[in-house]
């Protein structure tokens, strides 16, 4: 009689698995399984990083033709205030820009700087008015009554129709006549910290 270790050698050569043939096979299938998976797994990592780098470019690419569409607009509806001696020898304020300026606030002041929050204090028939494009608006003070000391300024303080806050700044030549040296206007938004 054969021993049972002479069947499973004689079961094996005759090309019949035992059982234990058949647990060592399935150890290296379910390890070269277990070999794709990782594979698997980092081929798919890569490409959902990828993808997250592509989103973020193309999410940062519509930020900036926004913005470049929001600059469009608002310059196309940015009005340029500045002072005028009107026919009636007052002075007024005339936008020459191409849209309307809203909130109009008249500042008479020293300072180059601009104060964004300062009250009007000058021309009073003319403070928290629209003013549209192309047209002026009388200030309700007579030619002369600002500008007769060097180094005093009037600060025109407006908004967009988008709600930018803009100023103009208006020198005179100490006669009270403006100088036609005023500084182009300025937006709140670039002064900001």
């Amino acid at each position: 009689m054969v021993s049972t270790a002479g069947r499973r050698d004689l079961w094996v050569a005759s090309g019949r698995l035992t059982l234990a043939t058949m647990m060592e096979f399935w150890t290296k299938v379910a390890a070269l399984a277990a070999v794709g998976q990782v594979v698997v797994l980092i081929a798919t990592a890569w490409f959902v990083w990828r993808y997250l780098q592509e989103t973020t470019e193309l999410r940062r690419a519509a930020q900036q033709q926004v913005a470049l569409a929001n600059a469009q607009l608002e310059a196309q509806i940015t009005p340029t205030l500045g002072l005028v001696v009107s026919e009636a020898g007052t002075l007024a304020v005339s936008n020459i820009g191409s849209g309307a300026g809203l909130n109009l606030r008249l500042v008479r002041t020293t300072s180059e700087s601009i104060d964004w929050e300062a009250k009007s204090n000058f021309g009073p028939s003319a403070a928290g008015v629209a003013i549209a494009a192309g047209q002026q608006k009388e200030t309700g003070s007579p030619f002369g009554t600002i500008g007769k000391f060097k180094g005093e300024l009037l600060h025109l303080i407006y908004e967009s129709l988008s709600g930018k806050v803009y100023a103009s700044v208006v020198t005179f030549d100490g006669h009270g006549m403006p100088s036609g040296k005023s500084m182009p206007p300025t937006c709140a938004a670039d002064h900001s910290s």
